[in-house]
């Protein structure tokens, strides 16, 4: 079949360019060939000598909005392009200086930007980017995991990496009893964020006492680490929209968040029974225990250790025209008795917002055991935690420990290297293990 440079060849041409990218995949293998064949064979070099020409859209005689229709027409390989804009280029020029040529040529043009969208759409893009990138089959791998020896144990490490809110990646040191599963599991939170892969090696080699006696006692382990805490109040709401194709966040995820990102992740993995993952967290990990279960409902049972959840119970701001408090020691010198404990704890309340502190607890629909440290500074605020809880009646449960080191509750090794915790330290892991057994081993 030979395509002619005359008014019915332009008509036939430009209704197979309408065609093939309405009806690009059903018609694009039976009359792609032989169109362009034809093309090729009868107009190539005059078709090649230019660009695609002004004319191409209908009733144009030059450029429309200073661009070329090359430039607004083109198909991008992701087939980001409605078919429309070719049929609407399927006007016949009148630039006389070109003739008989240019309508094939402008039918020619139509007809590959009508073969792109046609093979562009036959092929779901696979992009995890689909706006910027088009991916035609999923590009995947295996998972980085790093399986590692720790000093003293049968059970290694697997380091494993978690992909956050806002795409970055957070290490996890993950351990597992002997035996066949699936096992309970408990999250660990040590405080403030930050430090990373090194912090989670140097931790599971030297500071993993109590996840030791854990494994001992069935539980899977994971220590945790998440961004570093910054001064952004607590309560302000998280939302995303989406900006260029990507997320863009109302703030930044706070470290929290991160924590629920990696429970999720935990709670998936093999030899695991997800119904089954607990938390125990020390100081302002305890803190991101009560915010967790205010916003979470993926953990059975928690431990908040000395928690510091001023922010977390909305302390109110201190009167800027009043005089800076003294620093003051993290344990006390001297006893902290009963009773000077109860008037610290009535001093805090009258400093706190308790309506928007209350509203949160409100929240919580899992047991909770609160410990305490008796002379520790904050410990009004450890024993207000409880208090305002079991004013809601919330399951939860108190206990304070007369210790020396504020996080004790994570045995570390001596300088011997060896693990030999105090009686304290004993009595607290060996609590914190009965808590979850009542919890996350009974039906």
């Amino acid at each position: 079949m030979e395509f002619r440079g005359d008014g019915r060849a332009e008509s036939v041409l430009c209704h197979a360019a309408q065609r093939l990218a309405v009806h690009g995949q059903a018609l694009l293998r039976s009359l792609a060939d032989t169109l362009f064949q034809s093309l090729l064979n009868a107009h190539l070099p005059a078709l090649l000598e230019s660009p695609p020409p002004y004319g191409c859209a209908a009733g144009s005689a030059g450029p429309q909005d200073g661009l070329r229709p090359s430039a607004r027409n083109t198909v991008p390989i992701a087939g980001k392009i409605h078919a429309s804009r070719a049929v609407r280029a399927c006007g016949r020029s009148k630039n006389p200086a070109i003739g008989e040529v240019e309508p094939v040529r402008c039918i020619y043009w139509i007809a590959v930007t009508a073969v792109f969208t046609a093979v562009a759409a036959a092929q779901e893009n696979r992009s995890v980017d689909p706006m910027w990138l088009f991916v035609p089959e999923r590009v995947s791998g295996e998972e980085a995991v790093l399986i590692e020896p720790v000093m003293g144990s049968d059970i290694p490490v697997e380091i494993r990496f978690v992909e956050l809110l806002d795409g970055v990646y957070a290490p996890i040191g993950f351990r597992k009893p002997a035996g066949e599963g699936p096992f309970p599991t408990v999250v660990f939170a040590h405080m403030n964020g930050a430090y990373g892969l090194r912090w989670i090696r140097e931790w599971t080699q030297y500071g993993s006492g109590t996840l030791e006696a854990f494994l001992d006692a069935g539980y899977a382990v994971v220590w945790m680490r998440y961004r570093a805490e910054v001064d952004t109040p607590y309560g302000a709401e998280l939302t995303v929209r989406e900006f260029q194709g990507r997320d863009r966040w109302s703030r930044g995820p706070l470290e929290y968040e991160d924590a629920i990102e990696i429970v999720e992740y935990v709670k998936n993995l093999p030899d695991l029974d997800g119904d089954r993952v607990g938390w125990l967290g020390v100081s302002h990990g305890g803190e991101m225990l009560f915010k967790v279960a205010s916003e979470y409902r993926g953990l059975r049972a928690g431990v908040a250790s000395e928690p510091a959840a001023m922010d977390y119970l909305a302390r109110l701001p201190t009167d800027p025209d009043a005089p800076p408090e003294p620093p003051q020691p993290e344990t006390m010198a001297t006893a902290n008795t009963a009773e000077m404990q109860a008037a610290a704890v009535e001093t805090l309340r009258s400093r706190i917002d308790k309506q928007l502190a209350m509203a949160r607890i409100e929240a919580i629909d899992m047991p909770i055991f609160v410990t305490g440290r008796d002379r520790d500074h904050n410990q009004a605020t450890f024993r207000l935690s409880y208090e305002l809880m079991e004013e809601a009646g919330k399951d939860v449960r108190w206990q304070t420990y007369d210790h020396d080191r504020h996080g004790f509750v994570f045995v570390q090794r001596n300088a011997a290297g060896v693990y030999e915790p105090d009686p304290l330290q004993q009595a607290i892991v060996a609590d914190s293990i009965a808590f979850f057994d009542r919890h996350m081993k009974s039906d």
